[in-house]
C-alpha cells in the first residue's frame, strides 16, 4: 500500500478583504520548507552517502517467538500509518511468521527494505516551549522489527553507559540532581557553577557517517545501526491538520520516534564526553539526550570560573567544531552558589548564556 497525499483544498493564503484566511496547505508547506532546511533534504531519493561496512557478522535469526512477543508488547493506541495495527502480526500463522523471518534475514544481509515499505510519515506534535516536534511513524513491519533488534542496542547501552549518560536502563533522570544535592552537603564551603546546555535539533544535526565512525570504535551492534540508517533516507511524508506533503527525503539527522535514535546520539556522543571527563575529571558532566550539564565545584571563585571555562569550551569544539552539533542559545543558562557568581560567570565563560537563581530540571522540576 502506498502512502499518497490527499488533495488539498485551499491554495495558498486566502485574502477576504484585508484579512488573511488560515489556510491548511499554506502552513504545510511552510513547514516542508523549515524541516527540509534542517534536514538537508530533497524532492528525489539521492545516492546513499553512508559507506556500508564490509564482512559485517549477522546476528542470529529473529525467532518467530520474538515475533509474537515484540507484536503483543504495543499498546493499542500506538499508530499505524499502513492500517495493520503491530498486534496484528501476533495473529498470522507460525508458517507466515517464518517467511517474515526469511525476508527479514534479507532485509539485514543486504542493508536493503523494500520499497513499499519505504515509508515515514512525520507527524508534528507541539512542544510545551513552543514550535513543532517531528516525530517519525514507520510502517508496522519495520516498527515490530525495531522492536526487537533494539534489545540488543539497549544491551550494548548497558555496558557502555557510565553516570554521564541519563538515558540508560534503570537511570532516572533525576539521579544527577540528587549526586549534586548530596555534593553540596558535604561540600558547602565550596563554590559551585553548573552550565545547562542544549543542542539545537540535536537529531536534526547528527551526521550520519559520524554515527557510523564511532559505532565501529565502540562495537556498537552494526546490523541494526545499518537498518535504522537506511530507514532515515527513506521518503518523509510530512502530515498537518489531516494533510500530508508531498515526499522529501533527509540527506542528515536521525529521527525521533526511532527506536534507536536516543542509543545513536548516545554513541555519537560518548567518546565527547568521555574525554572531557579525562581532560576535567574533578567535574561533573550529564546527558540527557541532547541537554547537556556541566558542574564544576572548586575552593575559590577564580577556581571555579577557570575550569568551567576550560570546560565549556571543550564542549562547543567537541560538539559544535567536530560533530557539528550547535548549541542553543536562548536555552543555555548558568547558576551558581550565588547570583553574583552566576552573573560573572556568564560574562566572562559563555556570554550567551543566562543567569538563573533557578532552573527547571528535565523530568525533576
Amino acid at each position: 500500500m502506498h502512502i499518497r497525499p490527499p488533495a488539498p483544498y485551499a491554495n495558498g493564503c486566502v485574502k477576504v478583504g484585508d484579512t488573511s484566511v488560515y489556510c491548511p496547505k499554506a502552513v504545510l508547506q511552510e513547514q516542508v520548507d523549515i524541516w527540509s532546511k534542517w534536514w538537508v533534504a530533497t524532492s528525489s531519493p539521492t545516492p546513499s552517502a553512508i559507506a556500508i561496512p564490509e564482512n559485517i557478522d549477522l546476528p542470529k535469526d529473529i525467532l518467530v517467538q520474538q515475533i509474537r512477543t515484540a507484536a503483543r508488547s504495543f499498546s493499542e493506541a500506538t499508530s499505524s500509518i499502513d492500517l495493520m495495527h503491530p498486534r496484528h502480526i501476533n495473529g498470522l500463522s507460525d508458517r507466515a511468521l517464518g517467511c517474515l523471518v526469511g525476508f527479514f534475514r534479507l532485509f539485514e544481509a543486504t542493508a536493503t527494505w523494500p520499497k513499499q515499505e519505504q515509508c515515514v510519515i512525520t507527524t508534528l506534535i507541539p512542544k510545551t516551549d513552543g514550535g513543532l516536534r517531528p516525530i517519525a511513524l514507520f510502517r508496522t513491519v519495520y516498527h515490530v522489527y525495531s522492536k526487537i533488534r533494539v534489545l540488543e542496542v539497549k544491551q550494548w547501552a548497558m555496558s557502555h553507559q557510565g553516570y554521564q549518560f541519563n538515558n540508560a536502563q534503570g537511570r532516572w533522570v533525576g539521579d544527577s540532581t540528587w549526586r549534586a544535592q548530596i555534593r553540596s552537603v558535604l561540600q558547602s564551603k565550596k563554590h559551585h557553577l553548573e552550565f545547562l546546555l542544549d543542542v539545537k535539533k540535536a537529531f536534526e544535526h547528527v551526521r550520519r557517517n559520524s554515527v557510523l565512525r564511532e559505532a565501529r570504535l565502540q562495537d556498537y551492534p552494526l546490523v541494526p545501526l545499518m537498518a535504522s540508517l537506511t530507514s532515515y533516507a527513506w521518503p518523509r511524508y510530512i502530515g498537518l491538520d489531516g494533510l500530508l506533503a508531498e515526499p522529501i527525503v533527509g540527506s542528515r539527522g536521525i529521527a525521533a520516534g526511532s527506536a534507536f535514535a536516543t542509543f545513536e546520539l548516545w554513541c555519537l556522543l560518548r567518546n565527547a564526553i568521555s574525554s572531557m571527563q579525562i581532560e576535567y575529571p574533578r567535574s561533573t558532566i550529564c546527558l540527557h539526550v541532547d541537554d547537556l550539564c556541566l558542574t564544576v565545584v572548586e575552593d575559590t571563585i577564580d577556581e571555579v570560573l577557570v575550569e568551567a571555562k576550560g570546560l565549556v569550551d571543550m564542549a562547543y569544539d567537541e560538539f559544535t567544531v567536530k560533530e557539528g552539533l550547535p548549541l542553543a542559545d536562548d536555552k543555555t543558562f548558568v547558576i551558581a552558589t550565588t547570583h553574583h557568581l552566576a552573573t560573572t560567570a556568564a560574562r566572562v565563560v559563555l556570554p550567551t548564556a543566562t543567569a538563573a537563581d533557578s532552573v527547571r530540571r528535565l523530568g525533576v522540576d
